[in-house]
């Protein structure tokens, strides 16, 4: 049966309490094409999409998992946005409206938007128009990385979107696994208890399968089913099932966090990351007051530095940028900054060239909401791609990372911050760790709703994970094409929440990295200035790792 996987379920399911969707952003040559032209284009190709031909349908009550329904695509599914001034300032105002919106997956969980005869995008000649694309995803259907797999299959050459080329033979929707693995759970539980539960599991599975043979039809469970209700027969028995591996994976989640506590105490693994007091960038716990985008477009070689990786070198820029603009914002982080070859004023803070340090304005900041916290820490939540599993559309692991705002010199900063998601990217994929994980995956749809549902999203931790988000995805070889243009770059744009309100993405497609920067105005007013200091940043950090790479 074609049931969300938990963890898309509750992508699924909290997008009806905050906006999670994603987009994609392509910037192609506008050929001149028409909107009708450019939507029969894309009817053409999605037709050859299993992934972009689905919708989600509830089950009553959410006794069950929400399931992937076959449906075709639609007009108002192809969104052209005629703008009075078609220009790439223009564009990314628009955007910012846009990202407020989300997909109702139980339609369809996507849709694409076009700007057409936009001038002034960057690296287009003067009076050059572009095509400008953004793919809306339901957070349901995709992660980041799947998410460009699919917008490549839209995009690519006419000639390779046949069905199996298109969804790269791993994008079609899987089945769910069928049965009940009890020997898997009996080796999982502490010894006894998994026995008499594979005994008692075994038993009840057999129940099970044979009262859904009589309710449900035999097609309706080897195809899609028909409606909810069917995918509600067929849950109903299995749900004792579902709260027994789900208690002995408990278990076993507790017996493993134990082993890796033990682990890091030895000095085996690394220990959980300790998170950090929140500052301005979290905001006060409430969600977005809007929205707004910028995009720093590089041409890929001006931010590959040998040794580092590219998502390095924008992390090391992203900490100085965040130092910088903290301290204008009168929060300083950190007790000493060094620049590389500028001088630049902040207030009550002058910073000097290389080698010439100073001290911060004092080493504590004041928080949104009047309290005085320490301030020497700077978080980064890096999402991680992990090995996909079973029929699972969301696999990734968010990675926090320290920026190391206390390191002055640039090239030693960019170290550590490398040696930290390093550690971090071991911890997470310890074999342990799939324990926790497993746990979500055997619990019963309602449940997980419950808690889904009654999460308390709007509150503002005393410590958070990360004060901003850096998503770092590569698109693959700029050989796209839509209406007959070429792809020139691309750009993404991680989410806002109710305690994140800065988010980066960083994007490659070809020779080209887009650095973007999406943030609440209520929290970032200055967005330009922000954007300004990134752009400096950028260009300090690879100067500075290159003059510290040179014999």
């Amino acid at each position: 049966m074609n049931s969300l996987a938990p963890r898309d379920a509750t992508m699924y399911w909290l997008s009806a309490r905050t906006r999670n969707d994603l987009f994609l952003l392509y910037c192609f040559a506008d050929t001149g094409r028409s909107t009708a032209r450019l939507r029969a284009e894309v009817a053409v190709r999605v037709a050859g999409i299993p992934d972009l031909l689905v919708r989600v349908l509830d089950a009553p009550a959410n006794i069950a998992y929400p399931i992937w329904a076959n449906c075709e695509f639609t007009p108002d599914q192809f969104i052209d946005h005629e703008l009075p001034d078609a220009t790439w300032a223009d564009v990314t105002s628009a955007l910012g409206d846009l990202l407020g919106t989300g997909v109702r997956a139980a339609h369809r969980p996507w849709r694409l938007h076009t700007f057409r005869g936009v001038t002034g995008a960057p690296g287009f000649a003067p009076g050059e128009p572009a095509l400008v694309v953004v793919l809306q995803l339901s957070h349901a259907l995709a992660d980041g990385r799947r998410a460009a797999a699919l917008a490549r299959a839209l995009f690519d050459e006419p000639a390779t979107t046949d069905s199996e080329s298109a969804s790269g033979g791993e994008l079609e929707i899987s089945s769910a696994p069928g049965g009940f693995d009890a020997a898997s759970l009996a080796r999982a539980a502490p010894a006894g208890i998994g026995a008499a539960v594979a005994g008692i599991s075994g038993a009840l599975e057999g129940v099970a399968r044979r009262a859904v043979r009589r309710v449900v039809p035999s097609g309706a469970i080897a195809g899609v089913p028909i409606d909810g209700w069917t995918a509600t027969a067929a849950a109903l028995p299995v749900v004792p099932i579902d709260m027994a591996r789900t208690v002995i994976r408990g278990v076993a989640a507790f017996r493993a966090e134990r082993r890796l506590a033990d682990l890091a105490a030895a000095g085996a693994v690394s220990p959980p990351p300790p998170g950090a007091p929140p500052n301005l960038l979290n905001g006060g716990g409430s969600s977005p007051s809007a929205h707004a985008v910028r995009m720093l477009v590089h041409d890929a070689e001006a931010l590959r530095v040998p040794g580092y990786t590219v998502t390095v070198v924008a992390a090391t820029a992203i900490s100085l940028a965040l130092q910088r603009y903290l301290a204008q914002r009168t929060e300083s982080v950190g007790v000493r900054t060094e620049s590389v070859g500028v001088r630049t004023e902040s207030v009550g803070e002058r910073t000097e060239s290389v080698g010439e340090r100073t001290e911060s304005v004092g080493e504590r900041t004041e928080s949104v909401d009047g309290r005085t916290e320490p301030a020497e820490t700077l978080l980064a939540q890096i999402p991680m791609a992990v090995a996909a599993s079973g029929r699972a559309r969301n696999s990734y692991s968010d990675l926090s990372v320290d920026l190391a705002v206390h390191e002055p010199m640039l090239s030693r900063r960019a170290d550590l911050i490398a040696a930290e998601l390093a550690v971090r990217r071991e911890r997470a994929q310890h074999p342990l760790q799939e324990a926790r994980s497993r746990v979500a995956d055997a619990m019963p749809a309602r449940v997980l709703h419950g808690d889904v549902t009654h999460y308390p999203i709007g509150s503002l931790p005393e410590r958070v994970s990360g004060h901003t988000v850096l998503s770092s995805v590569h698109r693959g070889p700029a050989d796209l094409s839509f209406g007959a243009g070429r792809v020139r770059f691309t750009a993404g744009f991680p989410g806002l929440g109710s305690v994140m309100h800065l988010t980066h993405g960083v994007h490659g497609l070809g020779d080209t990295v887009t650095i973007s920067v999406h943030a609440d105005p209520a929290v970032l007013p200055d967005l330009d200035d922000y954007a300004d200091l990134l752009n400096v940043a950028l260009s300090e950090v690879t100067s500075s790792l290159r003059e510290s790479a040179s014999p």
